[in-house]
């Protein structure tokens, strides 16, 4: 119950327009609470043969009018209070997504896509639900059940006492079906994130699926998930579907008490007959907070469950995060000096990087290969602060990069990642992703830069094309060139860039590298590559081996000396000649 202390400044945010649609919701119940009366009055005047066409259809009409005002004032606390809950839902959303995008990376790597998504939307909808509707079910339920007592107490105390007499033992038991409710629906939402992922991979692998013909398999593994959770949803429904029967049944013993008793006390002239009418009524009325409170109970368990997995996300700290003083990254040239630099991913006990160093030159191409799993995208993804990297080990500029505040270093970097991730939509957007502002002539120079021109011609839209999800409808090749555009068109003085010419065929790629030492000669440029064409063409080229720079120096060096770098290049081009092409060669 304590998640809920989350939802406090969303509510207080908005206590006003809450108090008034809770104030016409009181409203509503207290003209529903006054029409036992007039039918108590209609009542006793017909057993009292005291009735007129005259008075009945004076308390007809006000019953319309009642019926009219409450109609009136349940819109008014519906949109108020539902309404309402809608705006802390996407409140609380928006501040869950914001704290994921400050999350470093390693969480991402731990969190199954599907499990993030199970939390934003089914969690969402049962924190909503019990807001909205949980609130709704609470006030109404209480105040309508104490007003309904204080006016069958005004008729009979003796008999109201009757009525009520179960009410301890609905207590008892709710309190323990809440209990299972709360474990049951934790364990369903655990179910349904696991559905959800296992449904993601199956969407994102569907072409790998159809090429191994594993339909039946992943039909099968899937189905079993489905099934395991619609169990878990029956066992659910088996605790929260005992409330109502259990509110009803004690509604109804209160009732046939009351039949019993009432009648007998109506009989004896103890109370009129409208008095027993109206009793009736009031216990009817009664019925609906026994049976609110069992909804409520189980709207609020799901609530705090849901809450607590949220709350998981937001109590969980990014392990990069700014130091206590930062500085603004320095508007230089953008030279990097990696300095002696050793690196563990957490929870590994092997070093994925052991002293490694290196000089990145303004201004100059440095080149970046070796075996797979050699350390290249780390590396990388370190100089980003991805990852944690440790003190004084790297510097832009001269300055450590752990005293520059996160997004002013990162503003300095343009990476093209070895996937290169495109969003749904067109390539003017994908493009312009890093630079929203960018017109349409500084779009189309970095798709020129890219070698991406004669695409956008045979593009149906051109620049207003949309591509598929991930960039899917692209080829391999013409996504890395969109990636490097975007990364180009950023302006950042420093490009790193992940394996980015591994899909473009050897004419786009001779046309990249002109763009890069030609027209571009203003940035620093770190490249992953595997193509000996590529690394020909670097100022100077690291060969990295089990995490250690074993090589580097400018090309002709490093082949006239006939070390890792001359025999790597012999390898990678024996495998260009044998069909087995080096750029399909995984860079990490």
């Amino acid at each position: 119950m304590k998640s809920f202390r989350l939802l406090i400044p969303y509510l207080l945010r908005r206590k006003w327009v809450i108090a008034i649609g809770l104030l016409a919701l009181v409203l509503v119940d207290l003209a529903q609470l006054f029409i036992p009366r007039l039918i108590k009055r209609a009542v006793d005047q017909l057993t009292l043969d005291q009735a007129t066409t005259l008075s009945l259809l004076w308390q007809a009409g006000v019953i319309v009018l009642l019926g009219l005002v409450m109609a009136l004032l349940r819109l008014v606390w519906r949109r108020m209070v539902l309404g309402q809950a809608r705006q802390v839902e996407r409140d609380l959303r928006g501040k869950v997504l914001g704290h994921l995008s400050t999350l470093s990376i390693g969480f991402f790597h731990k969190m199954p896509h599907g499990d993030l998504m199970a939390r934003l939307t089914n969690d969402m909808d049962a924190v909503r639900m019990s807001v909205g509707i949980g609130m709704v079910a609470f006030v109404d339920g209480i105040f309508l059940g104490l007003a309904a007592i204080g006016f069958m107490l005004w008729i009979h105390p003796g008999l109201t006492l009757i009525a009520i007499l179960p009410m301890p033992l609905l207590v008892l038991i709710t309190r323990r079906l809440s209990r299972l409710t709360h474990r049951r629906f934790t364990t369903v939402q655990a179910a349904f994130s696991g559905l959800t992922e296992m449904v993601r991979q199956d969407y994102a692998g569907v072409h790998l699926i159809q090429a191994y013909q594993a339909q039946g398999p992943v039909t099968a593994h899937l189905d079993e998930a489905g099934r395991d959770y619609v169990r878990n949803n029956i066992k659910l429904v088996r605790a929260s579907g005992l409330f109502f029967p259990v509110m009803l049944f004690f509604t109804h013993l209160s009732a046939a008490a009351v039949l019993l008793f009432g009648g007998r006390l109506t009989i004896n002239l103890a109370i009129t007959p409208g008095d027993f009418v109206a009793f009736g009524a009031y216990l009817a009325l009664l019925s609906w907070p026994m049976m609110a409170l069992g909804w409520v109970i189980s709207l609020v368990q799901r609530g705090a469950a849901s809450l607590a997995r949220l709350e998981e996300i937001l109590n969980t700290q990014p392990e990069v995060k700014n130091a206590a003083q930062t500085r603004p990254a320095p508007d230089g040239p953008g030279e990097i000096s990696i300095n002696n630099l050793d690196f563990t991913y957490s929870g590994s006990d092997r070093a994925v990087l052991s002293g490694v160093n290196l000089i990145v030159q303004p201004g100059k191409i440095t080149g970046l290969t070796g075996p797979t799993g050699s350390g290249k995208s780390t590396l990388l993804g370190l100089i980003g602060r991805l990852y944690e990297v440790p003190a004084g080990r790297v510097s832009l500029d001269g300055v450590d990069i752990r005293d520059l505040d996160l997004a002013s270093l990162r503003s300095k970097l343009a990476v093209v990642p070895q996937d290169s991730f495109l969003f749904s939509d067109t390539v003017r957007h994908n493009i312009a992703f890093g630079r929203p502002d960018a017109d349409d002539q500084a779009i189309r120079a970095a798709a020129t830069l890219a070698g991406l021109d004669k695409d956008l011609k045979s593009f149906p839209d051109g620049l207003d094309t949309v591509v598929g999800e991930r960039g899917l409808t692209l080829s391999g090749g013409q996504r890395q060139r969109v990636a490097l555009a975007r990364a180009w068109l950023t302006g950042a003085p420093v490009l790193l860039a992940d394996d980015a010419l591994s899909h473009v065929d050897a004419l786009t790629e001779q046309m990249i590298l002109d763009g890069l030492l030609e027209k571009d000669r203003t940035r620093t440029v770190l490249l992953v590559t595997h193509r000996p064409t590529v690394l020909a063409r670097c100022d100077h080229v690291a060969v990295l081996a089990q995490g250690r720079i074993v090589d580097q120096g400018s090309p002709p060096e490093l082949i006239a000396s006939g070390g890792p770098y001359a025999a790597l290049v012999e390898r990678l081009q024996l495998l260009e000649e044998m069909g087995g092409p080096g750029d399909t060669l995984d860079a990490r």
